[in-house]
């Protein structure tokens, strides 16, 4: 985060994820599934949340 220009104090490395997460879905082009991979997240759904 310090490489892009934010301080610890303005904005924290899950902050962000969670920001790109809400941009990518509302915008309707990615897959929910594909950001969540790309995000780095498990799905919390067991049979969702297997590897394929």
């Amino acid at each position: 985060m310090l490489r892009l220009g934010y301080s610890g104090e303005e904005m924290a490395a899950h902050g962000f994820r969670a920001m790109a997460s809400a941009l990518l879905n509302e915008s309707g082009k990615w897959s929910a599934d594909a950001i969540e991979r790309a995000l780095a997240h498990r799905d919390t759904n067991g049979a969702r949340g297997c590897s394929l």
